[in-house]
């Protein structure tokens, strides 16, 4: 696959990623504060369905090698720690896209 078509897979990967956090952030918010039983259910429903979404992306063989790093990745319970975890997989997924990029120029 050329470098090209990676950078925009992967920048794909980053959307994605910060489109489902968005989401599950909002809806974590919802389960705890939503002032009704079936809201709050509701939304940790929807949290942990867009934590499931963010596995699937950092699973991906482009990025999973640069979050992994030689340590365990552990994706049993992740959705309870997607809010603290998250956010450095990005930076890691960020780097990455820069070091491509300045690659392919």
């Amino acid at each position: 696959m050329s470098k090209e078509k990676q950078i925009q897979e992967i920048e794909r990967i980053k959307s994605s990623l910060e489109y489902h956090f968005e989401k599950y952030k909002d809806y974590k918010y919802d389960s705890k504060n939503a002032s009704r039983k079936n809201d709050r259910s509701r939304a940790m429903d929807n949290m942990i369905t867009h934590a499931r979404f963010i596995e699937q992306e950092l699973s991906h063989p482009f990025v999973s090698d640069v979050i992994y790093d030689g340590n365990q990745f552990q994706f049993e319970d992740f959705w309870k720690y997607v809010a603290s975890d998250l956010p450095n997989y990005l930076k890691k997924i960020e780097a990455l896209l820069n070091k491509l990029k300045s690659e392919v120029e």
